[in-house]
């Protein structure tokens, strides 16, 4: 396994997206609360599940004490109770507490019908009437709810615009973004009342453990973390779960796997050697993690390695082709740096990710055209054997090694 720094892969140009301004992250509000700070309102949205579990577990500990919560704390889904009566369970005092505590998971359930401006047609008094008939003909067959339009104004949208004191509210919604709430009356009211939290992926999931370690009692090495993310993959509940373990045995142990290392600089301390010995690697193989292996840090052990869990679920003429298309991309580098192009300019025509395009300029600038040319040659050649029925695994482990030479 490698202790590189995680990074985006040669082919991947997605990063998490930051909320508006305005608009508080998961991580930020969690750092916030406290029961003086605590609001009556909160709409969390987004699908980092950690980061919305946290929150609510958080908010309904600081809203209501241990004793009281089996009378004062409920949670609900928006899709199996209907909208108004989830509002009159908020608007309810709270018993032996001074507040209650409401969760309604998935509350997009209640939103998105039919827009407010698709009026109905005009129609005459004789038109209405016989519509008015088919209507209660079919009613015993209607039971089921329907959404509200977005710009609708609901009992829901009414409450949080001026929510009771003695009530904390939380609202989940996992399945829809910020960009897609936009303009919609429920998230609008929430947003007036600084309510709205975006509960995001981290942009920097090494630190975002190294956070979690702490408050865990210990601390995670970069290296380590990388190396759990590696094996664990980016399930936030996986990962958490793991470094819990890797805590636990750290704080029994306290000392790092090499006998070298001063006890003081790795006592409390998650290292490589512990993530290695106690997390399996659950995780499928990222195939831009083998291209980073291969075209970045030229490192055939780590290449071979993920090589051979790609070909438990890849074909090899799949994975060649990836090879194909990235060899290419790095090609076209090369003539683009030739033209003087910025690395914007870049970007833009390659298609490759800003934050690796200084790493690769400098291995695509030591690279000779001959050598590209030689493997371009080498591609050809494995496409040639993998076609006639040569053995897949033997074909791209002969062709990794050549790469990383």
């Amino acid at each position: 396994m490698s202790s590189q720094p995680a990074r985006a892969g040669i082919g991947r140009g997605e990063w998490p997206a930051a909320p508006p301004d305005g608009i508080p992250t998961g991580e930020t509000a969690l750092r916030g609360l406290s029961e003086r700070t605590l609001k009556a309102v909160y709409f969390l949205v987004g699908d980092h599940a950690w980061t919305q579990s946290r929150l609510a577990e958080r908010i309904r500990e600081l809203a209501v004490p241990e004793e009281w919560r089996s009378m004062n704390a409920e949670t609900v889904w928006a899709d199996e109770m209907p909208e108004v009566r989830v509002t009159e369970m908020a608007a309810t005092p709270p018993f032996g507490s001074s507040r209650r505590f409401v969760l309604v998971r998935g509350v997009e359930a209640y939103r998105g019908g039919a827009s407010a401006e698709g009026a109905a047609p005009v129609e005459t008094d004789g038109e209405a009437a016989a519509r008015a008939g088919q209507e209660a003909a079919a009613a015993p067959a209607r039971r089921r709810r329907t959404k509200a339009s977005k710009a609708e104004a609901t009992p829901l949208v009414s409450y949080v615009s001026v929510p009771p004191p003695d009530t904390v509210l939380v609202l989940t919604s996992e399945k829809r973004d910020l960009k897609r709430w936009a303009g919609d009356a429920l998230f609008e009211a929430a947003e007036s009342a600084g309510a709205v939290v975006a509960c995001l992926p981290p942009a920097d999931l090494r630190g975002w453990l190294a956070e979690r370690a702490v408050g865990l009692g210990t601390r995670i090495e970069p290296a380590a973390a990388d190396e759990l993310v590696e094996r664990a993959g980016g399930d936030s509940f996986l990962l958490i779960r793991e470094l819990e373990k890797l805590s636990a045995y750290v704080g029994v142990h306290g000392v790092s796997a090499s006998a070298e290392t001063p006890k003081a600089a790795s006592a409390g301390a998650i290292t490589v050697e512990h993530v290695q010995a106690l997390t399996g690697e659950t995780a499928p193989p990222s195939v831009f993690a083998y291209l980073d292996a291969l075209f970045v840090e030229r490192q055939p052990a780590r290449a071979l390695s993920l090589l051979a869990r790609l070909l438990d679920d890849s074909h090899p003429l799949e994975l060649h082709a990836m090879l194909l298309t990235q060899l290419r991309k790095l090609v076209a580098l090369k003539g683009a740096l030739a033209a003087g192009l910025t690395d914007w300019q870049i970007v833009s025509r390659i298609r490759l990710p800003y934050s690796l395009v200084g790493s690769l300029k400098m291995m695509v600038g030591r690279t000779r055209p001959e050598r590209f040319a030689a493997l371009l040659r080498a591609l050809a050649q494995a496409e040639r054997e993998l076609k006639r029925g040569r053995d897949g695994r033997a074909v791209l482990e002969d062709l990794t090694l050549e790469c990383c030479r």
